[in-house]
């Protein structure tokens, strides 16, 4: 994970702007007066702050824990072309005197995926404002730069896993995996009749090719209600009564099976069930997510003689499909 971090955050514009923002609140804790966000001296007779912060609460974004690459390459470029080969020819007999060989040649598909610059900048704050958070042990800049990077993660879940910031699809909506429909349903089905289905779903997508362990499924990603009752429905085994979940661990070694609210159903009353399980080959000769430059938080900067700013950008390409049968969906379960 934390190498995996490396690539999405630029660590040195972090440590940059943390220098800067601890340089600017130790000149103005000079003299600091205890102001509310309103600019009202507080009373510290009558008020107390309570000194932890609610947050908004999200659903956990996963799509940094699949295991797929991430990869910087690109820049500032526009676009990204890039090359797949496959070895042809063979061999041929060669009898003496007749010169006869065979040809091996490299058959190579070429793409090119354009990338789509991002920026954001946190509303202006004030002298005021840093002292105010100061006084109340909150670091203003570190809040601003911590939502930063929490908008940030939530905006790549969504692509990573349902496209649309670059125009194309993500894992669940691409055309190019094959798709069946679940004949269980989750929740009424029992232990054995859902194990029997996801294991039978994995089996294809291993059979679709052929073993080769760079395009194996080694992931799979489900609803989260799916999810929660594969953990608490059981089911016999050799080894005794244990959930769904373990057995299908135990039966497909090596598997991570985790799940994500963006796999859920989204359907309208009366429309068939459309969630989606999906089993994907996480290597880069399979897939790769690409994000050109990381996110970079840049230094703050003064607007005017008592207001301050901070913007950051990131560049985005997507999820990069590279091998068709490296995933397969399931739909409805």
């Amino acid at each position: 994970m934390a190498q995996q971090l490396t690539k999405l955050v630029d660590n040195k514009s972090i440590k940059a702007l943390a220098v800067q923002g601890t340089t600017v609140l130790a000149e103005l804790n000079k003299g600091i007066r205890a102001m509310d966000a309103g600019g009202l001296l507080l009373s510290r007779h009558n008020i107390i702050l309570d000194p932890y912060i609610f947050r908004q609460q999200y659903p956990d974004v996963t799509w940094d824990m699949t295991g797929v690459e991430i990869s910087n390459i690109g820049g500032i470029h526009n676009t990204i072309d890039k090359i797949k080969t496959e070895a042809t020819g063979s061999f041929a007999k060669n009898r003496q005197g007749d010169g006869n060989t065979g040809i091996i040649s490299l058959k190579a598909e070429n793409a090119s995926i354009s990338v789509v610059a991002l920026n954001a900048k946190t509303e202006p704050f004030t002298k005021d404002d840093l002292e105010a958070a100061a006084a109340s042990n909150r670091p203003l800049v570190t809040e601003l730069t911590t939502a930063m990077f929490r908008i940030f993660q939530r905006e790549n879940d969504q692509e990573f896993y349902r496209g649309t910031t670059t125009g194309g699809t993500g894992l669940l909506n691409n055309g190019l995996f094959k798709s069946a429909t679940a004949s269980a349903d989750a929740k009424t089905s029992t232990g054995l009749e859902l194990f029997t289905e996801i294991s039978e779903f994995i089996t294809d997508q291993w059979n679709d090719v052929l073993n080769v362990n760079s395009y194996k499924a080694n992931v799979i990603v489900m609803p989260t209600d799916v999810f929660n009752t594969l953990t608490h429905t059981h089911i016999n085994t050799a080894g005794g009564l244990v959930t769904v979940k373990v057995a299908l661990e135990m039966a497909f070694a090596g598997v991570k099976i985790m799940s994500s609210f963006r796999c859920n159903d989204t359907s309208k009353a009366g429309q068939p069930n459309n969630s989606v399980v999906c089993a994907f080959a996480s290597g880069k000769d399979a897939m790769v997510y690409r994000l050109p430059k990381p996110l970079t938080i840049h230094a703050q900067f003064q607007l005017s003689a008592t207001q301050f700013q901070i913007e950051a950008d990131y560049r985005l390409a997507g999820l990069d499909i590279v091998e068709s049968l490296s995933g397969r969906k399931l739909i409805g379960l």
